[in-house]
């Protein structure tokens, strides 16, 4: 993968890879099962049906899988989403699902486009 290229889609390649211990094959193996990944979708359906503990759940789990895939920017902004719903601020963990979406969309757009060249 080109890492410039990851990080302009906010994902920190270099660092994705040194958390599984350099194993570039596995790490671009799970960036790729993030497609898969249905915490997003859940985490817009617990908003929408004012669920602050699963929205809270949810939104804990994606942050983690973010973090743990070197997705930068989008784990930024689902931790103050998480932060928000810990807090029960649910309506405030709703007014910044707007960024949410748009990481989310950059960096889902970006790995969709890479399996297709696959």
């Amino acid at each position: 993968m080109d890492i410039d290229l990851c990080l302009a889609n906010g994902i920190d390649y270099e660092a994705g890879v040194a958390r599984f211990m350099g194993r570039e094959k596995v790490y671009e193996a799970l960036l790729m099962e993030f497609l898969n990944d249905e915490s997003y979708d859940k985490l817009k359906k617990a908003l929408n049906d004012k669920d602050c503990k699963a929205a809270f759940d949810v939104a804990h789990t994606l942050k983690g899988v973010c973090g743990s895939l070197a997705m930068t920017e989008l784990e930024r902004v689902v931790s103050e989403v998480t932060e928000q719903l810990r807090a029960g601020r649910i309506d405030n963990a709703a007014l910044l699902m707007g960024e949410v979406d748009e990481k989310y969309k950059k960096v889902h757009s970006f790995l969709s486009n890479i399996g297709e060249e696959k």
